[in-house]
């Protein structure tokens, strides 16, 4: 028997599963790796602003690149996305904090 874990803000609804969203982080990480790393270049080409990247004998660098910033781009994009996730159950927890506050006689309604 698995146990539903519910997400408190939203009652019914499951939280993300983390495989998930390493799908869509990195298909984020594909498409604008590939369009720095490929479009961008060609268009440039295209336009005259850059070189033709495939001289004789040379190899094409735009591999590489493509790669540095895959790994660049998914390992920022992470950090960035765990960042404001422990920044928003901390401000979460002092709204908590608060609220409880709240709820609790102080010294003066004693009295």
């Amino acid at each position: 028997m698995e146990i539903m874990l519910e997400d408190e803000e939203k009652p019914g609804m499951k939280p993300p599963r983390t495989t998930t969203v390493m799908v869509f982080l990195a298909v984020f990480a594909t498409v604008l790796s590939w369009l720095s790393c490929y479009a961008i270049p060609n268009a440039l080409v295209a336009a005259d602003v850059l070189k033709p990247f495939a001289h004789e004998g040379a190899t094409d660098p735009r591999p590489r690149w493509m790669g540095t910033a895959f790994v660049i781009i998914f390992i920022a994009s992470g950090l960035i996305g765990m960042f404001l996730g422990w920044m928003s159950r901390r401000q979460l927890r002092k709204i908590d904090s608060t609220a409880d506050a709240e709820d609790k006689p102080s010294v003066i309604d004693a009295i």
